[in-house]
């Protein structure tokens, strides 16, 4: 794969985070979503079948999603600028899960059979991420930040490589460039 491709996806990728977290905690919600879209968008055309990563694209956000939903209920996180409907994460944070599945094509696609390293990889870079949404305002984590930190690295031991395997079969059959 070209380098300028993968170079392009991890940038994009970092804007989109940064995006997410400044809306999040600046009273612009929709700040997220927007960014990510339009550079997902972009993304989109360096892919050789642009229709199965955005399928690909929307199960992982919806898989992602869920299961941050279950930890907000359990009180892992909470959102100090409320939350959605229903209790629900907050869209950015949907939006969060489909920045991150659209680096698995590309800039992380070296993960690609390496499912240890992939948990290894989510557990300490969810985590983190968690963490610095935190410093930034955009989420809290719970009374005991410690058990929160490793409920959210279990959890991203456990989807980033089921997303991996994901994106080896099925939804991107012959997307690897």
């Amino acid at each position: 794969m070209v380098r300028w491709k993968k170079l392009l996806n991890f940038t994009c990728f970092q804007i989109g985070w940064f995006a997410c977290a400044i809306g999040a905690t600046g009273g612009r919600p929709l700040l997220g979503p927007l960014v990510v879209g339009v550079l997902l968008t972009l993304q989109f055309t360096l892919v050789p079948s642009p229709g199965k990563q955005c399928r690909f694209v929307l199960t992982a956000t919806l898989l992602g999603w869920l299961v941050d939903c279950g930890l907000a209920t359990a009180g892992v996180f909470t959102f100090p600028f409320g939350s959605g409907l229903a209790g629900l994460c907050p869209l950015w944070m949907a939006t969060l899960w489909a920045n991150f599945a659209g680096t698995l094509h590309l800039s992380l696609d070296w993960l690609r059979g390496r499912y240890w390293l992939a948990s290894a990889l989510g557990a300490c870079g969810g985590s983190l991420a968690y963490y610095g949404g935190q410093h930034f305002g955009a989420l809290l984590l719970g009374n005991n930040a410690s058990l929160s930190l490793l409920a959210i690295a279990v959890e991203w031991a456990l989807v980033t490589p089921t997303l991996v395997y994901l994106s080896e079969v099925g939804s991107l059959d012959g997307l690897k460039t």
